[in-house]
């Protein structure tokens, strides 16, 4: 028997089936008809301008910038070095270096001046019949960042390239990927952008030279899209006239659609792995809420999923936060969830519509869901992605976006993540932050460098400025989403006593930091909520959160095999374990 695998060409007017035929023991080959053979090579004709990876490029490694022309068709590059990929700076990585480019960290006019980041590369080629041209895709192996031009203008940037800014010979790249780095991007370059005749594909790409000298690049032109990561999304953006754009990656192509308003958008959120769908109604407005409030009677608290969407699902199921067509049955109680709801995972935008969608049914019901924001849910807003996942790195290049468009301020998840606290003090009794606080910030609160009712805000606004350790004030909020001084055993008893008091509470719950489990740490006054949920759920298949109930704080547990659920009193460290008497 022979098999057959059929590859579709879209860069064809007519489309054509092209079957290659090979026999099974490996050692017979069909032949082609006469007719067939005749149209692969008519179509191999028309596709010349196609390449692959390690094709030759011409590239400007100098360091200084080149004319503001340079991605024209006119420009002459007769004076730029040849070369092919993958081009890299060094010899350590990767294995398959065909061209060596300049290390600008070593060369000595460069050290008293800002490093140059960026390298140029340029390619032209020939298309004979434009008729013929559909969407190409531009896949780059790049290392850190890039812009891709063709024919002089600007088509997209790689998701760690800010969208806003001018493009310089020294321009920085977003925090680098540990979980991008190597991976592939696709862009789509649109069929309107080239000509009959001469075309020319430039790049210019950036390196973070502040993670070391390791600039990579390599190209490919295909007019095949070979995509198999699934869905992602949706996003949805608030267009200035009012109008309501909602975008979902389907299998292997955005797809989009635009409302009139938001009461008319239609925002279905499809989950992996057979989990279902929900349908989300939009918010008609956006404020933030207020931080400190009556102590429920009831609530749930759990921290640290980063978009492990099926955990999720699971746990606030089996907690009957939920039923398992995704409404709300937690009555009057409240859902605490104590931030990273972003990176590692695969599925952050459909966790993060989630907690969206029961937000709105728990206000109808009486209770509420909380989200207070973590260090890596700023990180991805301020444009950080150390640990974002790299199929994120494909899904948005196929959307020609970046990363910091994913949540910026005109989208409905952006807006509504920067109207979130940092910190919330329910009954004088509880404070909730991610990861703790450090000695700074309570002597902040005492010589009234920082107010606690300023504290929220100052926080929000990082998500679009970072924090700035020269501004003391502007930086003492970071404490909050990023201190580990609590859990480190950094401070006594006493002390922690005393800023609980300053602060305003009695007890202090806390994710940021991985437990085994559910402790209650410092004498009862700190509840540590962040297990990890990958290992639990995927290893150990369980899930683990807390509760409090009728006074009480309770291990919340859940077994996905033998499809049971406990709750036990949360065990409390050993006096003087983490804060010393």
């Amino acid at each position: 028997m022979a098999s057959c695998r059929v590859v579709i060409k879209n860069c064809i007017s007519t489309t054509i089936l092209l079957l290659s035929l090979t026999a099974c023991n490996g050692d017979r080959n069909e032949s082609l008809d006469a007719d067939t053979r005749a149209t692969k090579e008519n179509a191999t004709s028309r596709n010349s301008f196609l390449f692959d990876y390690g094709s030759q490029w011409k590239y400007l490694d100098t360091g200084y910038a080149p004319p503001s022309e340079w991605t024209q068709i006119t420009f002459d590059d007769s004076d730029w070095k040849n070369g092919k990929g993958t081009f890299f700076n060094n010899y350590d990585y990767p294995k398959v270096i065909n061209t060596k480019i300049l290390d600008y960290e070593k060369v000595p006019e460069f050290t008293d001046s800002p490093t140059p980041s960026a390298y140029y590369f340029r390619k032209n080629m020939i298309i004979d019949d434009i008729k013929s041209v559909k969407d190409l895709y531009l896949r780059l192996i790049i290392d850190d960042a890039a812009a891709i031009f063709v024919n002089g203008k600007e088509i997209a940037r790689s998701p760690l390239l800010d969208p806003n800014i001018e493009l310089t010979n020294t321009t920085k790249p977003f925090e680098y990927s540990r979980y991008g780095k190597g991976t592939e991007n696709r862009f789509i370059l649109p069929s309107n952008a080239f000509v009959e005749g001469k075309n020319t594909i430039a790049v210019v790409v950036f390196n973070q030279v502040e993670d070391g000298s390791d600039v990579q690049f390599n190209a490919s032109l295909t007019d095949e899209l070979d995509y198999s990561n699934g869905s992602d999304g949706p996003y949805v953006t608030l267009n200035e006239d009012g109008t309501v754009k909602v975008e979902r990656l389907n299998n292997d192509r955005w797809e989009s659609q635009t409302y009139n308003s938001t009461a008319d958008a239609e925002v279905l959120v499809e989950l992996p792995n057979e989990l279902g769908q929900f349908s989300v109604s939009l918010k008609s407005e956006y404020t933030a809420p207020a931080y400190t409030y009556d102590k429920p009677g009831k609530f749930f608290m759990t921290a640290d999923i980063e978009g492990n969407i099926e955990a999720l699902v699971f746990m606030l199921i089996q907690a009957e936060v939920m039923d398992e067509n995704y409404n709300w049955t937690y009555g009057t109680g409240h859902l605490y969830y104590l931030g990273d709801i972003f990176d590692r995972g695969e599925y952050v935008a459909e966790s993060l519509w989630l907690l969206y969608h029961l937000e709105n049914q728990a206000r109808i019901a009486g209770g509420d869901v909380h989200l207070i924001l973590g260090n890596h849910d700023l990180m991805n807003m301020y444009g950080d992605f150390r640990y974002m996942n790299a199929r994120y790195f494909e899904t948005q290049t196929l959307r020609n976006k970046t990363f910091k468009e994913m949540y910026s301020k005109d989208t409905v998840l952006g807006k509504w993540l920067r109207t979130k606290n940092i910190l919330e003090i329910a009954g004088e009794e509880v404070l909730f932050v991610h990861a703790g606080f450090n000695p700074d910030f309570i002597t902040g609160l005492k010589d009234k460098v920082i107010d606690l009712k300023e504290v929220n805000e100052i926080g929000r606004e990082h998500a679009d400025k970072k924090y700035d350790k020269g501004d003391y004030k502007y930086y003492l909020p970071s404490r909050l989403y990023w201190a580990r001084n609590i859990p480190q055993g950094k401070f006594s008893q006493a002390q922690l006593d005393d800023a609980l008091t300053t602060i305003g509470a009695k007890k202090v719950v806390l994710g940021h930091t991985v437990f085994t489990k559910p402790t209650s740490i410092c004498a009862d006054k700190v509840l540590m909520v962040d297990v990890d949920h990958n290992k639990n759920f995927y290893e150990q298949q369980r899930i683990q959160a807390a509760e409090y109930d009728g006074g009480n704080y309770y291990h919340f547990e859940a077994n996905k095999e033998k499809g049971t659920a406990t709750r036990s009193l949360i065990e409390s460290a050993a006096a003087g374990s983490y804060c010393k008497q």
